[in-house]
């Protein structure tokens, strides 16, 4: 992890020890029981009635349309459940089988663990992440004609939440279909907002053409070149016009057996020659890169792994690359409204309790088994998801 990077995350984490210190010292002193905050070991509540009044006047005025949203979540929501169980499946899976190959599945994410998330930027990501998911249960409980006890917002240890509380024995009571819709609403409402922040952020950047140099060998001349980020326009005297352009240039010239080759960038020509890698292989002096159309991240796959690479730190949209219609911090803002919001979504599909996938799965399947038998199969799914879950994390720290 770079310097500056452990330096946000440790600045973070200081200010958050230094909250804990100031809550431990002042909640006597200050009667916070008596202002609605409830303190247990590594857990700071503070439960409210404000916000339920609006949240009774969405429900009310919309309640078709949130019953319906409901309704189309659960089954998105199932859907997207067996695609994030099999994915991490496959990891442990691979990560048993070829460790070197696995990546993190599943990873902590917190302000500096990645380029651009900043305090302020992860403040803000979480915020929105929150508010989205826990609102959209607070509708669909008052929507259904279920009771909502408080809002509120909570610390544990270092992570910030929120909540929507609804009186639990009521809820437990009520048919499976509206607990469904319920515990779905939540997840689905990250993963449908994460869209929103994405279509802004691809309205915000645009492709840059040609291929550019976007990394350069250390034990080439061209190391010590001004050439990174240059746009490649021939190798000797052929154009460049695609990223297969210079693979069938790299074929040739290894073919042909030779070494030496002309570079013409943007920034001027340049003599290179091929490298020669530990297991005797020729590779040409620098990696090439070229911008993905916009359209193509609406994939489904491609969404997916787009999100995955910024919480994995990829430079994704390097101005290398994309041109930004808007500052740095805005572009790092979107990419992690993005990426949180579908991330979240996804990982709180998970079949495990006390995720709300582990709910949605124990409620519809209560609508074919008895309750005992429908608990009792959440209770198993939530335990292969938990072992599932830490080999998922065994990869960041072997």
């Amino acid at each position: 992890m770079e310097e500056g990077v452990m330096n946000d995350l440790a600045l973070f984490l200081a200010a958050v020890a230094a909250i804990w210190v100031i809550i431990l010292l002042t909640h006597r002193r200050l009667s916070l029981a008596k202002r609605g905050f409830t303190l247990s070991p590594g857990v700071l509540m503070w439960r409210t009635s404000r916000g339920l009044g609006a949240i009774d006047r969405l429900s009310g005025r919309f309640r078709r349309w949130w019953i319906a949203y409901g309704t189309a979540a659960v089954l998105l929501g199932i859907a997207l459940m067996f695609s994030v169980f099999g994915g991490i499946l496959y990891n442990a899976v691979l990560f048993i089988l070829q460790p070197a190959k696995a990546a993190p599945g599943v990873r902590f994410i917190l302000p500096g663990t990645a380029p651009g998330l900043t305090v302020a930027v992860w403040l803000v990501a979480v915020g929105v992440v929150l508010i989205v998911h826990e609102f959209s249960h607070g509708f669909l409980l008052r929507s259904q004609g279920l009771r909502t006890k408080s809002v509120g917002l909570l610390l544990f240890l270092f992570i910030p939440g929120a909540f929507v509380e609804p009186d639990e024995r009521e809820l437990k009571r009520s048919r499976p279909d509206k607990r469904a819709r319920v515990f779905a609403a939540g997840p689905i409402a990250n993963v449908l907002i994460s869209m929103v922040f994405l279509a802004v952020l691809l309205a915000a950047v645009s492709p840059r053409p040609g291929v550019y140099v976007w990394a350069v060998a250390e034990n080439s001349p061209l190391a010590g070149e001004n050439i990174l980020g240059a746009r490649i326009l021939y190798l000797d005297n052929i154009p460049v016009g695609s990223i297969d352009d210079v693979g069938a240039f790299r074929d040739n010239l290894r073919s042909g057996g030779r070494r030496e080759f002309e570079l013409v960038t943007d920034r001027g020509r340049f003599t290179a020659e091929m490298v020669t890698a530990e297991n005797g292989d020729n590779f040409l002096p620098f990696v090439a890169a070229q911008a993905l159309p916009r359209a193509d991240f609406l994939h489904p796959l491609n969404l997916a792994l787009l999100a995955y690479g910024i919480i994995l730190g990829d430079p994704i949209f390097h101005p290398y690359l994309y041109s930004h219609a808007v500052p740095s911090f805005a572009a790092d803002l979107l990419k992690w409204l993005f990426a949180l919001n579908f991330g979240v979504g996804l990982f709180n599909l998970l079949p495990a309790k006390p995720l709300d996938g582990g709910y949605v799965l124990e409620a519809i399947l209560e609508k074919k088994i008895s309750r005992r038998r429908a608990a009792r199969i959440s209770h198993a799914m939530s335990l292969v998801v938990l072992v599932l879950i830490i080999i998922n994390l065994l990869p960041v720290v072997v």
